[in-house]
């Protein structure tokens, strides 16, 4: 099984690129909305990602207690899962296993 490491302590930045490399091993198409101006985009995820036709809303923290989502963010995510889609917030390596666990569950991703 692949690592995704994320140190405690580490930066968002390390956050997003275990994301992306998650995203690159299991070849999920994927992009990073560019947040709007004055709130355009308030609550979008970080990665927004279609696989076998799922859509994936990953918000991406740093790994930290402190690290919490917005108001905005926790909604945007509901949505997502009340709409059948698949989002979730990730800080940490047992975060993306569990994307990939939830993946696999759904059947768009193979072990």
């Amino acid at each position: 099984m692949k690592r995704y490491d994320i140190p405690e302590g580490s930066l968002e930045k390390v956050t997003k690129d275990k994301i992306k490399k998650f995203f690159a091993d299991n070849g999920i198409w994927y992009k990073m909305p560019q947040p709007g101006v004055f709130g355009a985009n308030n609550g979008t995820s970080d990665f927004q990602a279609l696989h076998k036709g799922v859509f994936i809303a990953v918000e991406a923290k740093r790994n930290s207690p402190s690290a919490k989502t917005t108001a905005h963010q926790t909604e945007y995510l509901a949505k997502v899962n009340t709409n059948g889609g698949l989002g979730m917030v990730v800080s940490c390596e047992s975060h993306i296993f569990a994307l990939r666990d939830a993946l696999v569950k759904r059947g768009v991703l193979d072990v």
